[in-house]
Parts: structure tokens; C-alpha cells; sequence
């Protein structure tokens, strides 16, 4: 049929301008909602704040605004990063009960949107050179840190049904580096242990991935900067 502009249109009765217009403030409410989750600030939880993987993302998270509680080894390092208006936990990420007391202190400030583990430890040497605490020492700087973390992280991130984590690996796990047969141990059942983590299949919203960023200038047993595999 076509429409005649010449003659006047009937009025709408108010009962559907009121229906109308409250579909329309619902609709943009929702859709408002749904865009500033992409855009508010973050809380994220960095294991082993003090190292200088971790120290790089804090201050790249700090430019855009995030809130950040870090885990440290000693009072020194937690008050580096408070004078920079972070909060921090001082503990030993191998230790189960400092980890659960640092994810309780980083909710503090609500849902945790993701985690970064950044723990880990260097030994080069052959096997015949390694004795067995050196070795095992490894093993639970890098391995038991991150099962640690994984499953508490984990266990609160399933809990809010939302949450990423990443985990800093090492080439030396994947690739194979001389000399590095203690860390290839820790890092590559590391990897598996991520990879194969329930967290990813159980909530659409949560993830856990290990990434390896190749080669990187750090400090070594404080003897000062040298190039190490990450």
C-alpha cells in the first residue's frame, strides 16, 4: 500500500511510547554495560613482582590505568612498588599459604581480570656438574610456582567465572639449550601442566596459556645485567 504524506499521521498512544522508550533505555543501558567491560580498569596479580619480566608489565599496565598487587620476596621490593601506589604481598610463591594469602589481598579490589607468573630460576650446568638440591631447588622455583598458581589462581578465577592467566616459560624447555638440562626439566612438564589445565574447558571466559619471550637482558644472582633465555 502506499503511503499518503498529505494526510496527517495518527498519534501514537502514550502506552507505546512509554513501552518504546523503556526498550530503548534498557537496550542502551545493556549495550553501555557491554562496552566499558572492554574499557575499565583492570585488576591484575603479578607473581614475582620483583623480577624484570614483571617489572616491564607493571609499568606498562600502570600507564593504562590498571590496578596492580604484586607478590615479592622481601619488604624491599614491597616498598618499591607501594611508592608507586601498588599493593604487594610478601611471601614465597612455592609456599601454598602465601599464594592463597595473595590472591585473598588482590580480591580485595575485586574480581581478579588476570595473573602473570614471572617466577623463575636459572642454573647452567651440566647434569654431572648439578648436585640434587641445586636440581630439585629448580624444580620447585619453576614447576611447584606454577601448579601453585595455577590451581589457587585457578580456583578463584572459576569461582568469578572470568580470568586469564599467562605463565613466562623458557626456550630451554621447548627447544633444548646446552647446559640447560635442570630448567628443560622444570619448564617443559611446566608447559604441559598449562596446556592441559581444566581451567580452559570448563568456563568459556577463563584462559591459561605459557609463552616463552625468547631472549632477554635480566639480572643474574645480582651480578648485574646478562642475556638470558626466556
Amino acid at each position: 500500500d502506499w503511503i499518503d504524506w498529505s494526510q496527517p499521521s495518527s498519534p501514537i498512544p502514550c502506552s507505546q511510547k512509554r513501552l518504546f522508550s523503556k526498550a530503548v533505555s534498557s537496550w542502551l543501558k545493556t549495550a553501555i554495560q557491554k562496552v566499558m567491560q572492554y574499557f575499565r580498569d583492570m585488576n591484575y596479580l603479578i607473581i614475582g613482582g620483583n623480577s624484570d619480566i614483571a617489572t616491564g608489565v607493571i609499568a606498562r599496565l600502570t600507564e593504562n590505568g590498571h590496578a596492580i598487587h604484586a607478590l615479592v620476596r622481601s619488604e624491599e621490593q614491597a616498598q618499591e612498588l607501594q611508592s608507586q601506589g601498588h599493593t604487594t604481598t610478601v611471601g614465597d610463591a612455592t609456599k601454598e599459604g602465601d599464594i592463597k594469602q595473595c590472591v585473598a589481598e588482590a580480591k580485595k579490589k575485586g574480581d581478579i581480570d588476570g595473573i602473570l607468573h614471572c617466577v623463575g630460576s636459572i642454573v647452567i650446568r651440566p647434569p654431572h656438574a648439578l648436585n640434587q638440591d641445586a636440581f630439585e631447588e629448580v624444580i620447585t622455583t619453576n614447576l611447584t610456582s606454577a601448579f601453585l598458581t595455577l590451581s589457587i589462581g585457578g580456583k578463584a578465577m572459576l569461582r568469578q567465572g572470568q580470568g586469564r592467566m599467562v605463565f613466562t616459560s623458557s626456550v630451554a624447555g621447548s627447544l633444548g639449550l646446552v647446559n640447560h638440562e635442570a630448567i628443560a626439566a622444570a619448564k617443559t612438564p611446566f608447559e604441559n601442566e598449562v596446556s592441559l589445565a581444566q581451567l580452559m574447558r570448563t568456563k568459556p571466559k577463563t584462559a591459561a596459556k605459557a609463552t616463552t619471550p625468547a631472549m632477554k637482558p635480566v639480572k643474574c644472582h645480582g651480578r648485574g645485567p646478562a642475556w638470558r633465555a626466556v
